[in-house]
């Protein structure tokens, strides 16, 4: 592949958003981006087409899953839902975070440059 070539994969905005946060993570971690990373992320056999969640958790995540997947500590998750920058659905005993919720947060920080 040379640096002419052309990445012809459209993506949906919400997959869009995820590959925008995942490399804002990485970014923000320290680490280097790289093309061959990102060809990666484009070509990933795991992304869903039409903005449809991975099977493995649908459209929601348990606490624990969110704050994994934003790649940030339990007590800095359990800061941001005190002070309600995230929201979250109460099932019983348990607290469910929709994906959706977890994306539009990392967006919103991309956007606007602040940190997590």
């Amino acid at each position: 592949m040379t640096d002419t070539t052309i990445l012809k994969t459209t993506l949906d905005s919400t997959t869009m958003l995820r590959l925008l946060g995942q490399a804002a993570v990485r970014i923000a971690e320290g680490e280097t981006l790289t093309k061959d990373w990102l060809i990666r992320q484009f070509d990933s056999p795991d992304r869903t087409d039409a903005g449809q969640e991975p099977e493995s958790h649908g459209p929601y995540l348990t606490v624990t899953e969110a704050y994994g997947r934003m790649r940030i500590g339990r007590s800095k998750f359990y800061d941001l839902l005190h002070k309600r920058l995230l929201k979250t659905i109460p099932i019983g005993a348990r607290r469910m975070v929709p994906l959706s919720e977890v994306d539009r947060y990392m967006a919103s920080q991309l956007a606007s440059g602040d940190q997590v």
